[in-house]
C-alpha cells in the first residue's frame, strides 16, 4: 500500500502550513499540473453541519477504496483540513489539499480523490449548504424506495383481488353442489320423495282386505 506507517501522518504538519516544505521536487512537479476544477476556490465556512457529515462520510468511503483498507488517522487528517478552512472563513482553491494528500495517495489516486471532491464543494446548494449531489443521491434514494413499496403494494391488492375471486368461485361451487343436492332429494327418487313421501307404499304380497259390499 501507499501508505504503511500511519505515525508519518500524525507527524505531518497543519493544513495551514502544508506549504512551508516537506513535499519533494518529484511532487512539486506534479503540482504545477492541477486539474482544472481545484482552481476553483471554496469557503468551507459555507458547508452546513450536515454537509460537512456527509463529506467525512464520502471522504471515508473514498480513500478506503483506495488503500484496500480503513485508515482512520488519514481519514481524520482530510476532516480536519475542512474543519481548518471552515475556521478561517477564507476562500481556498485545491491546491493545498492536493499538496497534504499527495505523499499518501501519489498522483493519480490524489487528482481523483481531490477532483470528486472539488466537484462536490464547488456545488453546494444555496439554503442547506449541503453538496448538490448528496442531495440528489438522497432523493434518488427516496425515489427508489417509494418505487419498491408501490411495487409492493401493487403485488399486495393483485394477491388479494386474486384470493377473494378464489374465495368467491369456490362459494359458488359450494351452493351449486348443495342446490343440486336438494334438487335431487326432492325429484321422487330414492327414498320415497315428492307428493308421495311419508305414503304407506303397495304391496302384492299383503291379504286384500275384504270390503263391506264384497259380502
Amino acid at each position: 500500500h501507499l501508505y504503511k506507517n500511519k505515525e508519518r501522518i500524525s507527524r505531518m504538519p497543519a493544513f495551514s502550513r502544508a506549504g512551508e516544505g516537506g513535499i519533494s521536487r518529484k511532487n512539486k512537479s506534479s503540482i504545477v499540473s492541477l486539474p482544472i476544477i481545484l482552481k476553483k476556490k471554496v469557503n468551507f465556512a459555507k458547508i452546513k453541519k450536515e454537509g460537512k457529515e456527509e463529506l467525512a462520510q464520502w471522504t471515508e468511503t473514498k480513500v478506503t477504496t483506495m488503500l484496500s483498507f480503513e485508515d482512520e488517522v488519514l481519514n481524520g487528517l482530510i476532516v480536519n483540513m475542512f474543519d481548518e478552512c471552515s475556521e478561517t472563513g477564507e476562500a481556498v482553491d485545491g491546491t493545498k489539499f492536493y499538496e497534504q494528500l499527495l505523499p499518501f495517495l501519489e498522483k493519480e489516486n490524489t487528482e481523483t480523490f481531490m477532483s470528486e471532491l472539488w466537484q462536490l464543494v464547488t456545488n453546494l446548494d444555496e439554503e442547506t449548504g449541503v453538496p448538490k449531489q448528496f442531495i440528489e443521491a438522497r432523493e434518488a434514494q427516496k425515489r427508489k424506495r417509494e418505487e419498491k413499496a408501490d411495487q409492493f403494494r401493487k403485488s399486495r391488492e393483485d394477491l388479494d383481488r386474486r384470493r377473494d375471486a378464489r374465495r368467491g368461485r369456490d362459494r359458488d361451487r359450494r351452493s351449486q353442489h348443495g342446490y343440486n343436492n336438494e334438487r335431487g332429494g326432492s325429484s321422487g327418487g330414492g327414498g320415497g320423495g315428492g307428493k308421495f313421501r311419508g305414503r304407506r307404499r303397495f304391496d302384492s304380497r299383503e291379504p286384500k282386505r275384504e270390503l263391506p259390499y264384497d259380502r
